[in-house]
């Protein structure tokens, strides 16, 4: 099965393994050129991602992000790491992980 997600698609992943499970959420977001937010609906507050990729590039950028869900859901560029132009208009994918209780579904 192939599923397709494009700029602000999202996709929820659930573990068939026995036992708790947690939900896993992809954001796919389009990187702007600057520190600015990065405003996405599915952003919660209280569920930072654990990781970001550049899909353009298929390298973990999450050190070049603050991924602090801040009140208007939205992430944003840090400015000391100086990636922000060389993510310019780069498919990223936010994963973040449930951070509720594990229940058995």
């Amino acid at each position: 099965m192939a599923i397709s997600i494009g700029p602000k698609g999202y996709l929820d992943l659930l573990s068939t393994d026995e036992g708790p499970r947690r939900r896993v959420r992809i954001i796919s977001f389009t990187s702007p050129g600057d520190t600015g937010p990065i405003v996405h609906q599915m952003f919660e507050v209280g569920n930072h991602p654990a990781a970001i990729i550049d899909i353009d590039a298929g390298e973990l950028v999450t050190s070049s992000f603050n991924t602090t869900v801040g009140s208007n859901h939205a992430i944003r560029h840090q400015s000391d790491t100086g990636l922000a132009a060389a993510l310019d208009g780069h498919t990223c994918w936010a994963v973040i992980t449930d951070t509720g209780v594990a229940a058995v579904t």
